[in-house]
């Protein structure tokens, strides 16, 4: 009897000891940081209008797609995003016109009726790249 009360207090005492160890190594794992589509807050009709140029650029982003408009067009499809905080966010979608291949569009979202867009990550300037509703 003593012996198997020994027996259960090491096996607790060594269960215990990996439970409070675990949490200090930390975890490498991220869970779902890809989501498919467009974010929500992304989704419908831009439009910015560059004084210097004389020109109006749009940006129609849908929930698989994304379409800019200018004097290039620029198209990705089959979407996915990840939400890199501070209301960035990252698409990644196949660019079928000129690439073809995986692409990345970076957008950093104000409110409803502003939002940005960069081709590198961080890169968002007031003077381009800035679209409204």
């Amino acid at each position: 009897m003593v012996l198997r009360r020994d027996w259960m207090k090491k096996t607790l005492l060594a269960l215990a000891t990996v439970a409070l160890a675990l949490p200090l190594f930390g975890s490498t794992t991220k869970a779902a940081s890809w989501h498919r589509g467009t974010p929500t807050a992304l989704r419908g009709y831009w439009k910015s209008y560059n004084r210097s140029l004389h020109h109006t650029f749009t940006y129609k982003i849908t929930k698989t797609s994304a379409y800019a408009t200018g004097f290039d067009p620029d198209y990705i499809k089959n979407t996915r995003y990840k939400y890199l905080g501070h209301h960035y966010y990252v698409i990644n979608g196949y660019e079928p016109l000129y690439s073809k291949k995986r692409t990345n569009r970076y957008f950093k979202w104000f409110n409803s009726h502003h939002m940005a867009n960069s081709g590198v990550k961080g890169k968002y300037d007031r003077y381009w790249g800035n679209y409204y509703k």
